[in-house]
């Protein structure tokens, strides 16, 4: 099928195939080549019309400056998904092994700027859009007059990365402690229809063996050097030309590509199939280095091998989709899959996710500045859109787009460099003035201030701290 793509389109998008015929497993056919029978499109912006010609969808659209149509045809993967099994309905996650007992282990290195991880034993869920929407983990961290509270996550059976496990009953949470000295946690963990999108306190109701649960840890002194982000603090907007970082006070000058945004996009991260431009990285398995991580048995040294070859160059920045589901890169999503309904956008890839934060601590312990985006262009309103929300007017944010800042924040907001794109040549002006402070979306992950900012075309390279 020829596929022709223009960067700056919004592709209209399929929703559900009513007689989806069966083919080689594991995919399902929602096409049938002939015609649009049983098909419902969807427009997420201004008007087309869907044909077929040559056996092949074609999408027409307006150009937004002039009266010339332009045509695209479909890609493959718009008119297939891989057969999955159907889950229970949110309230009813499936089931896992037996809930936890409510221990609370703390690991990681116990310093200044280092991540520490806090992994709770909890209630045995499964992948699946209660495990999402009706627990919530936060945890407050507290030091004299510093409290920070931060959101946490589903973490399967502790080892996802490794394992592929999308059910268990461990639960994580990641903090970068900003001093030395002894820190007092207090866990909040709540349960109840679609807590998760609250941000009050005391929503749903708590869940007994963890909720109010108490603790201490000693934090040291800092005994890493630079590159390593770990010894140079939190960086920061300070109302300069250049960012600074909060431990070192050195200043950050961002050198380095703008590609690939589908740095996630291949095929060594589970649940993972390659969009239009394969990312397998093989030509920089060669600069994976003895030592340097992977996970799934021996996965992934082609993309920390594609890093080490940046970090040689000299470069001190990236960037990183973590949504690009039908832009124009089309091989990065957090979900299992690529499902564009309110189920599938609510269900997270608890080891993929995991995969992916193994990658970015690689670059920060090397220097490596991740220019983080979180939508793009082509599908800024995707959340809204499946959800029946006036894309870019002044209704609230979908939910599910809530669950997705939410989960993002949790997994990799404790990095000490990490630059917050809420959109690449996003429109979405309303979405921006959202997320502003007191906006509270995203949620303000550990209180420490993050660098946030929009390739907007409204706001173009809006700075805040949040």
């Amino acid at each position: 099928m020829t596929i022709l793509v223009k960067k700056r389109m919004l592709l209209l998008l399929l929703l559900l195939s009513a007689s989806a015929q069966a083919v080689e497993v594991p995919w399902i056919t929602l096409f049938n080549g002939v015609d649009l029978t049983g098909w419902k499109i969807v427009a997420l912006t201004n008007p087309a019309t869907a044909v077929i010609e040559d056996g092949a969808m074609v999408l027409r659209q307006r150009a937004n400056t002039t009266d010339q149509p332009q045509r695209f045809a479909l890609p493959m993967d718009l008119v297939a998904r891989r057969a999955t099994p159907v889950l229970p309905a949110a309230g009813t996650p499936p089931t896992a092994k037996s809930n936890g007992t409510g221990a609370i282990v703390i690991t990681g290195e116990l310093k200044q700027w280092h991540k520490v991880t806090l992994l709770l034993d909890g209630p045995a869920v499964a992948e699946a859009p209660a495990t999402f929407r009706d627990y919530r983990l936060n945890v407050i961290f507290t030091k004299g007059s510093q409290a920070f509270i931060v959101p946490g996550h589903f973490a399967a059976d502790g080892n996802a990365a490794e394992t592929g496990a999308d059910r268990g009953n461990q639960w994580r949470v990641f903090f970068s402690p900003n001093e030395t000295g002894v820190w007092t946690y207090r866990v909040s963990f709540r349960t109840g229809m679609d807590v998760a999108l609250s941000l009050e306190a005391n929503a749903g109701t708590a869940y007994p063996p963890l909720d109010g649960k108490t603790g201490t840890f000693a934090i040291g002194s800092i005994d890493k050097k630079a590159p390593d982000f770990r010894a140079r603090g939190l960086l920061r907007y300070t109302v300069k030309h250049y960012q600074q970082f909060a431990g070192d006070h050195s200043y950050w000058l961002a050198i380095g590509p703008g590609s690939p945004e589908d740095l996630f996009g291949g095929s060594d991260f589970d649940a993972t199939r390659v969009g239009m431009k394969p990312q397998y990285y093989a030509d920089h398995i060669q600069d994976w280095k003895p030592g340097d991580p992977t996970w799934g048995n021996g996965r992934g040294k082609g993309v920390i091998g594609a890093l080490n070859y940046l970090i040689a160059l000299g470069q001190s920045s990236m960037w990183v989709a973590f949504m690009n589901a039908f832009c124009d890169c089309d091989g990065t999503w957090p979900y299992p899959e690529k499902d564009i309904s309110v189920k599938g956008l609510s269900t997270f890839d608890v080891s993929k996710l995991d995969q992916w934060e193994i990658v970015v601590a690689h670059g920060q312990q090397h220097g490596l500045v991740f220019h983080a985006i979180m939508g793009e262009d082509e599908a800024e309103g995707l959340w809204e859109q499946v959800e029946g929300l006036t894309v870019g007017g002044e209704s609230d944010f979908a939910k599910t787009r809530k669950l997705y800042y939410r989960e993002i924040v949790s997994r990799f907001a404790h990095f000490n460099a990490v630059d917050w794109n809420l959109g690449e040549e996003f429109g979405l002006d309303n979405g921006v003035k959202k997320t502003a402070p007191n906006g509270g979306w995203p949620p303000t992950s550990d209180g420490q201030k993050k660098l946030l900012n929009s390739d907007s075309v409204a706001w173009r390279q809006l700075m805040v701290e949040r």
